[in-house]
């Protein structure tokens, strides 16, 4: 992929990912996005969903939202009215190259400065249901909030168990250990200091990977396939 590919001000960057993947980061202001950003961001994501769609039709789409990033207000006020539709079953994300979740101790509460900056518990995802006019509504709705994932799979339900099987053995307290679906929650960080074997394990079963990152500021995008020409 080149080094940068745009659409309009935004500007696709290309990532250096372990062998058999190829990445990409759509970086942007901030997350929400302001109201009149939006629009030239959701052409950005249309264009690479189609090439995805292109690339893997034999891939199924799940689309799932971050729920710590959900804000009070807009974005909850917006999962209610849309519950009945979506139907988002609760999970957990891990991120696989990261202590595995724990509860706090004392140590975490009297070593946080304050009580906002203590490490979150846990990073909970909500999974749209299956049925795809859901996942495609819940992600066009939820654009630009910060909180959106999609990942294609070959096998979805062989990628859960897979899952599942990577994480759930590396947790210790049984607090986290029922939640009834476990998914990475990946950073450019964590791809590029990935080997070959790593990536392959967090990805099993997957032809992509898409996630808004706080932690890169932008789209994060990953594709077993190159991801030439996202521009128009």
């Amino acid at each position: 992929m080149n080094k940068t590919r745009g659409t309009g001000s935004l500007v696709w960057k290309a990532l250096s990912l372990p062998a058999g993947w190829h990445g990409a980061i759509l970086p942007v202001s901030e997350f929400p996005l302001p109201e009149r950003k939006r629009e030239e961001y959701r052409s950005a994501c249309d264009l690479l969903t189609e090439r995805l769609r292109e690339d893997f039709p034999e891939a199924e789409r799940q689309v799932y939202l971050q729920f710590h990033r959900l804000l009070p207000g807009e974005d909850v006020e917006r999962l209610q009215e849309n519950a009945r539709l979506w139907m988002p079953e609760v999970g957990l994300g891990v991120w696989p190259d990261r202590e595995p979740p724990r509860l706090w101790t004392k140590e975490d509460l009297e070593e946080a400065e304050e009580p906002a900056k203590i490490r979150p518990l846990m990073f909970k995802v909500l999974k749209v249901q299956e049925d795809p006019r859901a996942g495609t509504h819940a992600w066009e709705a939820m654009a630009g909030r910060g909180c959106r994932m999609l990942i294609g799979c070959t096998e979805p339900e062989q990628f859960l168990k897979h899952t599942a099987e990577l994480f759930v053995p590396r947790m210790q307290q049984s607090v986290f250990r029922s939640f009834p679906f476990y998914v990475p929650l990946l950073e450019s960080a964590s791809c590029a200091g990935a080997g070959e074997a790593e990536m392959a394990t967090w990805l099993r079963f997957c032809s992509y990977y898409v996630r808004e990152s706080v932690e890169d500021e932008g789209l994060l995008a990953i594709s077993a396939k190159p991801l030439d020409d996202l521009s128009e």
